[in-house]
C-alpha cells in the first residue's frame, strides 16, 4: 500500500538513536514492511522550538520512505497560545499547496491535532475517495479553556465554538478514528456524535527498550552517582512537560520531602521543561535529594530508569487530563518501574487491574507518601509490581506489538473502504 502520514511530530528520524515518537515509528515500520510511506511533517521541532530548515524540504530516507517537511515562518514558544494556532494555519496552507504534486495514496493517516491539517487531508481525500484515519492525540480545542480563569471559561467556550465545529467536522468525516487511550477515543467519538464502530480503535504509544553500549551506560551512571543518585538510592523519575495547569508536581515534591525524613535514601528526579519550570526550581531550593534536570536526552532517561524504582504520572484531574495516558508510561513499564498515577480515569483503572502500579490522590501528599513507604519497606511488593510492569510492557506497549496493531488497522480500513 501507499500510505500518507500527516503529522507534525516533535522528533524526526534524522539522527541515529533518536526516539521519533508515534508517527516516526509508524512511518519507519510501514516502510520496512512492504508499504510505501510519504510523511508530511514540519521543519519546526516542537520539543526544542527550533527550525531544522528555513524552507520546505523533501528528504528521501529510503526507496520506500519520503519525508516532506513543510515550513512556517510563524512559530510559537508556548504550547497553548494563539501563535500555535497561526502556526498550524500556515502549515495547512503549505500542505494544500504541495499535496497535489505527488501520486495519490491508498490511505491517509492523519494526527489530530491539528484540525487544520486534518481539514486539508480530508478535503483532498474526499475528492479522490481515499479513506482517512484520524489519530486523536490531544483534546484540542478543549485544552484552551484551561488557559482562562474559572470565572471566564464560559467566554472561552463561546470563543472556541468555531474550532469545536471544525473538530466535529474532522472526526465526523474520518473513515475511522484511532486514539492513544480509551478516554481519548471516546472524546473523539463524542465529537463525531456516534458510537464506536469495528474500525475505531485505541492503540497505545509504543516504545522499545533503548540499546545502550556498556561504555556509554557506565559513563552516564557515573554522572548520576556524582549527583548522589545510584543503585543504592531509592529513585523516582518524572519525565513530563512542566505545566502548572496540567501537572500536579507539588504533591510529588511534598510527598518526597515527607518520606525523606524517615528514609533519606529517596531521590526525586524531574526531567522536562515548561512554563512551571522556574517556579519548581525555586520551590525545590536547597533540597539536594530533589533534582531538576531540565530537558533530558534518551541516554540520560534510560540510564536513570535502569536504577530507578518508580515512574510518576502526575496529571491534574481536569476534563481533558483525568483519562490521560502519557507517552512515558510505556518507557516506565519497559524498565519494570511501577507507574504511580494521580489521574482518576483510565490510568488508575489500568494499573489497578494489572497490578503494575498504584493510584494516589491529587493534592494529597500523604496518600503518595504511604505508597512510597510501602514500596520501600516491602521489597517483595516492589519486586512483584516490577515484574507485572514488564509483563504489561511486552503485552501492550512493545513497539513491534503496537506497530502490528497499526498495520492491521490500516489494512482493515483500506479493505473496508474498497
Amino acid at each position: 500500500m501507499r500510505v500518507w502520514i500527516v503529522a507534525k511530530e516533535g522528533r524526526l528520524p534524522l539522527q541515529p538513536g533518536v526516539n521519533t515518537g508515534r508517527m516516526g515509528a509508524l512511518a519507519t515500520y510501514l516502510s520496512t514492511h512492504g508499504h510505501t510511506v510519504v510523511w508530511w511533517t514540519s521543519t519546526f521541532v516542537h520539543a526544542t522550538k527550533e527550525h531544522l530548515y528555513d524552507e520546505n524540504k523533501v528528504l528521501n530516507i529510503s526507496d520506500t520512505f519520503t519525508m516532506i517537511l513543510l515550513h512556517s515562518n510563524t512559530i510559537y514558544k508556548k504550547n497553548t497560545s494563539i501563535k500555535r494556532v497561526l502556526y498550524n494555519d500556515c502549515l495547512s496552507k503549505e500542505l494544500n499547496k504541495e499535496i497535489y504534486k505527488y501520486d495519490k495514496p491508498d490511505l491517509i493517516f492523519c494526527a489530530y491535532p491539528s484540525e487544520q491539517l486534518c481539514r486539508v487531508a480530508l478535503s483532498y481525500a474526499k475528492q479522490f475517495e481515499i479513506p482517512v484515519i484520524i489519530d486523536a492525540r490531544d483534546q484540542w480545542p478543549d485544552i484552551f479553556e484551561r488557559a482562562f480563569p474559572n470565572a471566564l471559561r464560559w467566554i472561552a467556550s463561546i470563543a472556541l465554538l468555531p474550532m469545536k465545529k471544525r473538530a466535529q467536522k474532522a472526526f465526523t468525516e474520518a473513515t475511522a478514528i484511532c486514539a492513544v487511550s480509551p478516554g481519548k477515543l471516546q472524546w473523539a467519538l463524542d465529537y463525531a456524535c456516534r458510537e464506536k464502530m469495528a474500525l475505531d480503535r485505541y492503540i497505545f504509544i509504543g516504545c522499545s527498550r533503548a540499546k545502550i553500549e556498556k561504555e556509554a551506560l557506565d559513563s552516564e551512571l557515573k554522572e548520576w552517582k556524582n549527583r548522589g543518585i545510584s543503585e543504592k538510592t531509592w529513585n523516582i523519575c518524572v519525565f513530563t512537560t512542566l505545566s502548572k495547569s496540567s501537572m500536579d508536581m507539588d504533591t510529588v515534591i511534598n510527598a518526597v520531602r515527607m518520606t525523606h525524613k524517615q528514609y533519606p535514601m529517596i531521590r526525586l528526579i524531574i526531567g522536562g521543561k515548561g512554563d512551571d519550570e522556574q517556579r519548581l526550581i525555586d520551590e525545590v531550593g536547597q533540597d539536594d535529594y530533589i533534582h531538576m534536570m531540565g530537558w533530558m536526552n534518551q541516554l540520560q532517561m534510560t540510564s536513570l530508569m535502569s536504577i530507578s524504582k518508580a515512574g510518576m504520572l502526575c496529571y491534574r484531574n481536569t476534563k481533558d487530563f483525568k483519562d490521560g495516558w502519557g507517552n512515558k508510561v510505556g518507557q516506565y513499564l519497559s524498565y519494570g518501574l511501577p507507574v504511580l498515577t494521580s489521574a482518576t480515569g483510565f490510568s488508575k483503572q489500568y494499573v489497578e487491574q494489572y497490578g503494575c502500579g498504584f493510584a494516589y490522590e491529587e493534592n494529597n501528599p500523604e496518600s503518595l507518601e504511604k505508597i512510597f513507604v510501602d514500596l520501600i519497606t516491602n521489597t517483595e511488593k516492589q519486586r512483584l509490581t516490577s515484574q507485572r510492569a514488564i509483563e504489561r510492557f511486552e503485552t501492550d506497549f512493545e513497539n513491534g506489538v503496537v506497530m502490528g496493531q497499526f498495520e492491521d488497522m490500516i489494512v482493515d480500513v483500506y479493505e473496508s473502504s474498497k
